[in-house]
């Protein structure tokens, strides 16, 4: 009943991972500057949201929230968490009452956590006065979050003395922590603000710094937490304050990041395992129909009723262990180049070879680094097709997750859908945020009814996003057309239009020549033409016109491949779209996967 969201990030081997947790009506967003600095000094992160905050989501019920909520069970579905990603032991750090999170856990269990180091919390109350008290401040806290409005309660509560009027001292960091802090849901944080209120935490003194190495970080201008720094040094002598209020992490991020690379420094380096391969044993292929709810329509070719393919099945064994990785080969009509027939017979060929002479498969292959490629390369004879690419890095990477000790790549605990709006009875049953549209029909008819959809779209969910695709049907004026025709709400919730025109060796240049007639009113995003090889991620960099996002399909460029298009994207500003193209459950599992790891 309670999913954390969690990040990871980082691609350090034989370091301790920092587990990251953030204060009360904060996020794992707010561990951002500090996490750059980190991973670019080669170490690991996982950023958590906790209850009531972020996306993390917990079940409703009145009379059990506060069960939900409480630090016995965070502390568990934290642990769950560790042994899920094989992460033995960690270095905890926590702020404010993700420190208090942290404490708990070290205390929990020691046997789990490397070091701890606390920001700006408190140990525990020490007297039952205190306790009280704190419980009746915690109530009044959460009744006002319910029964004023919430900017009230933020202005309220950053005017505390414990954030040294971080307001007037520090309005940048101010205004950008506000900003972060208005997605919190208000009913969500009393909640938690009750939940794991201090007043129903046991004191964790007497055990700080006696089984886990301990280090103690406050602000020099927040007195409270000041005092109890001081007193936290009789239990470590690694207590260090900062140039700031409360919000350490916010007013300080290079220092807070300097202190744990210190710590991670002084900390013994676990050893790296040992490089393994898996030793294949088997490889066979199981023919597979997918009945589709309707007949569907594509941009070309005609009506598809069904899907067929094959399920590919690997089997391999490591220091006794056995187990079996699957992939998926349905090559599209229309859109994959190699018809099914072609691509079973490959794939039986490339089988029959691995049968009568079982390859090795390295761990390394991964890493998603391009070694998977030279090793497919290496393996089988003459080019592979790209459905049977995609099959075969399915397999392996599959077969490399459940080995014991297998890969373990950086990834999130969710990924947002991008649904497809096929016909007008999916807009009553589709409940994601983002909607994929086709277009590229007559511009103002399309342009209309996107208007209508938009509007729609936003009266049933406020948030929506929408994502156009014309699939390079338009020419250019017809394309302008459209775009012009576009009313301001609708340009309001479009993130971009994908493929605009109809494809040409001038392609990019006409998407700059669109943009400028159109005011650059749309963002574009490429597909089918970065795909076919039409246009190169070199082209895109010196393109004119703004390309908001890459849309790739791992079926047709094979995952280790879209893993590098994503990064590219990433680093020129551009988000990666991961699109399935009607493939069964097991090739969307494996897309999920990825997409959670770009």
């Amino acid at each position: 009943q309670v999913k954390i969201s969690w990040c990871q990030g980082g691609k350090a081997e034989g370091r301790n991972v920092l587990v990251l947790l953030h204060g009360w009506m904060g996020q794992k967003a707010d561990w951002k500057l500090v996490s750059q600095i980190l991973m670019e000094e080669g170490c690991s992160i996982l950023a958590l949201d906790l209850p009531g905050h972020g996306d993390t989501q917990v079940a409703d019920g009145s009379w059990e929230a506060s069960a939900l909520y409480s630090m016995p069970l965070l502390i568990e579905v934290l642990k769950q968490i560790l042994d899920q990603l094989q992460l033995q032991k960690v270095i905890m750090v926590g702020y404010s009452l993700g420190g208090r999170v942290a404490m708990g856990f070290a205390d929990s269990y020691p046997e789990r956590c490397a070091a701890l180091m606390v920001l700006s919390a408190n140990p525990g109350v020490l007297t039952e006065e205190e306790r009280h008290q704190r419980w009746l401040l915690d109530q009044r806290h959460a009744k006002q979050l319910t029964q004023q409005t919430f900017e009230a309660f933020l202005d309220s509560w950053y005017a505390a003395p414990l954030w040294a009027g971080l307001k007037e001292r520090r309005p940048d960091v101010y205004s950008q922590m506000l900003e972060k802090r208005r997605q919190t849901r208000p009913h969500l944080a009393a909640h938690s603000l009750l939940g794991l209120s201090l007043a129903s935490q046991p004191n964790f003194r007497p055990h700080l710094g006696q089984r886990v190495p301990f280090w103690y970080v406050f602000g020099e201008l927040d007195s409270k937490f000041a005092e109890i720094g001081k007193d936290l040094a009789a239990c470590s002598s690694k207590v260090h304050s900062l140039p700031c209020g409360h919000a350490v992490v916010e007013e300080c991020p290079r220092e807070v990041a300097d202190l744990l690379l210190s710590l991670v420094k002084q900390l013994p380096s676990p050893s790296a395992p040992k490089a393994k391969v898996l030793q294949l044993t088997a490889a066979w292929t199981e023919p597979i129909q997918l009945l589709l709810k309707a007949p569907l329509l594509l941009s070309r070719g005609d009506l598809m009723p069904q899907r067929s393919g094959v399920l590919l099945v690997l089997q391999a064994q490591v220091d006794g262990a056995k187990m079996a990785g699957l992939g998926e080969v349905t090559p599209l009509p229309l859109f994959h180049k190699e018809t099914l027939d072609e691509a079973e017979s490959q794939l039986n060929y490339i089988l029959a070879q691995w049968n009568s002479r079982p390859p090795k498969v390295p761990f390394d292959l991964g890493r998603l680094d391009g070694t998977l490629t030279k090793w497919l390369d290496q393996q089988c004879t003459g080019n592979l097709l790209p459905s049977v690419r995609a099959g075969l890095e399915m397999a392996l990477l599959h077969l490399l997750r459940r080995a014991p000790e297998g890969w373990r790549r950086p990834q999130r605990s969710d990924v947002s859908i991008n649904s497809l709006l096929a016909r007008d009875e999916d807009l009553a049953a589709d409940t994601a945020l983002v909607a994929k549209f086709k277009v590229g029909k007559e511009p103002l008819e399309d342009a209309e009814r996107t208007n209508q959809l938009a509007k729609l779209l936003l009266e049933k969910r406020p948030q929506a996003r929408l994502r156009l695709d014309a699939n390079r049907s338009w020419s250019l004026e017809q394309a302008a057309s459209f775009i012009s025709n576009l009313d301001e709400q609708a340009l309001q919730i479009t993130e971009y239009l994908e493929e605009p025109v109809q494809q040409s060796p001038q392609l990019l240049q006409h998407w700059e020549v669109l943009s400028e007639k159109t005011e650059r009113r749309l963002a574009f995003a490429v597909d089918e033409s970065l795909t076919e090889g039409i246009v190169s991620t070199k082209d895109l960099e010196s393109c004119k016109a703004p390309i908001k996002a890459l849309v790739l399909k791992p079926s047709l460029q094979g995952l280790e491949q879209t893993a590098a298009m994503a990064k590219w994207a990433d680093e020129h500003g551009a988000v990666a779209v991961l699109s399935s193209a009607f493939e069964s459950g097991v090739a969307l599992c494996h897309f999920a996967l990825l997409a959670s790891m770009l």
